[in-house]
């Protein structure tokens, strides 16, 4: 990964506004690791500085503040529009959505989506399969109590995200996301408890 102006700033503006915020699974690590780690496999895949700074600033929309004009202003419409495109939607008249609705949201948006918020989509699913595998190895089935949604309903999700890449993103992080669904389901499903 090529440190641009671009990509230098959006490592500042993610790791500012998710400072307090912590990762769900153990809820001690920084969030900050996620996005990085988001970033990192999208680099393996593309050295577009646009996509690299989008997939650094994919959950400020949901998670802080910040909003969708400040990030066009800061990093230009195209990071913006990649970003939007990976983050699910909020809230409807003021009323949180429910993990579901957010969720078939997040799937409807994707269908439209362009090959390089694909990519992004793709890293963070997994990056966040890994991340949930790793504290299901330390937790063991408990952990699900921390998530809004079962482990089928979370499997069921993954799996609904990696056919719409099947169909419309030509890239193998497509096969590496089969591969980390594919070994999700089979920790998950096949553990006693």
């Amino acid at each position: 990964m090529k440190l641009t102006p671009k990509v230098e700033l959006a490592i500042k503006t993610a790791a500012r506004l998710h400072i307090s915020q912590t990762r769900k699974g153990d809820g001690q690590t920084p969030y900050i690791v996620h996005p990085f780690a988001v970033a990192i496999i999208v680099s393996e895949y593309t050295e577009d500085e646009d996509v690299i700074a989008a997939a650094l600033l994919h959950d400020v929309l949901e998670d802080t503040s910040y909003t969708a004009s400040e990030l066009g202003r800061n990093f230009g419409q195209r990071v913006k529009e990649i970003v939007l495109s990976v983050s699910e939607p909020k809230a409807e008249n003021g009323q949180k959505l429910g993990w579901r609705v957010r969720k078939n949201g997040y799937l409807k948006r994707l269908e439209s989506s362009n090959d390089e918020a694909l990519l992004v989509c793709a890293a963070d699913k997994i990056n966040n399969l890994s991340s949930m595998m790793e504290e299901f190895q330390d937790q063991g089935v408990g952990m699900w109590i921390k998530f809004s949604a079962s482990a089928v309903e979370q499997l069921q999700f993954y799996k609904s995200v990696l056919e719409i890449l099947e169909k419309r993103l030509d890239s193998e992080i497509v096969l590496k996301l089969r591969r980390i669904l594919e070994e999700a389901r089979q920790l998950f499903l096949t553990a006693p408890g």
